[in-house]
């Protein structure tokens, strides 16, 4: 029994001398696990209520919209971009703002905000359907060339058609009909099953007295 009580005190001599050697270590490991614990949890916190809040400015965009008072829409969708740049709803505030601004005819205004989406949006896909109708905001003000170096930009094959239907109505707008014709021809045999897209080549095609291409099934 005497022999086990000193078999326990040694195990004890040796904890008490690892923890004078390392206990600080220990304790300063584990507080800083705890704070990076509460750094994640409070980081999340933070992005959840960010996210309920641009959702809840997105919202009041989207009423406004409905009324289309382009001024108040265009203030709320300013208001969301400045609150939230980080957000993908600040893109889509933006989008939805031109819309409304290009239906007033206020194509500066429709301009400021394309251009917004194409600069700071994270998602590549609004940032490509932005692009896409800056370029058309920018063939309405005749600013051709500016339109068509927009369009020329590296975009996934999945807007090939929207780009070269793009690209078709400004050359064609500059009197480049063959130009116009081959670009049309291309997005046509890009367009897949969008049906709107190839109706509405389908007739550029037939104006400039083309047979549209064979389409991609």
């Amino acid at each position: 029994m005497a022999a086990l009580d000193l078999e326990e005190q040694e195990q004890l001599a040796q904890i008490k001398a690892w923890w004078q050697r390392y206990g600080n270590l220990v304790l300063t490991a584990l507080t800083l696990v705890f704070l990076a614990i509460a750094g994640y949890n409070g980081w999340n916190y933070y992005q959840q209520s960010q996210a309920r809040a641009a959702t809840q400015v997105f919202e009041g965009v989207q009423k406004l919209a409905a009324g289309g008072d382009a001024k108040k829409v265009a203030e709320a969708s300013k208001a969301l971009a400045e609150q939230y740049p980080r957000s993908t709803l600040a893109a889509m505030g933006n989008l939805m703002a031109a819309r409304i601004s290009f239906d007033a005819n206020d194509l500066d205004g429709a301009r400021t905000q394309l251009q917004w989406v194409v600069d700071n949006a994270r998602d590549d896909e609004l940032k490509h359907i932005a692009r896409i109708r800056l370029a058309g905001i920018l063939l309405d003000q005749k600013k051709f060339d500016d339109a068509l170096k927009l369009l020329d930009t590296s975009h996934p094959a999945d807007f090939d058609a929207q780009y070269g239907d793009r690209r078709g109505d400004v050359l064609y707008a500059m009197g480049k009909q063959a130009e116009a014709r081959d670009a049309w021809q291309k997005a046509l045999a890009a367009a897949g099953s969008a049906a709107t897209l190839k109706a509405a080549l389908e007739f550029k095609l037939e104006m400039v007295g083309a047979a549209p291409a064979v389409t991609k099934s």
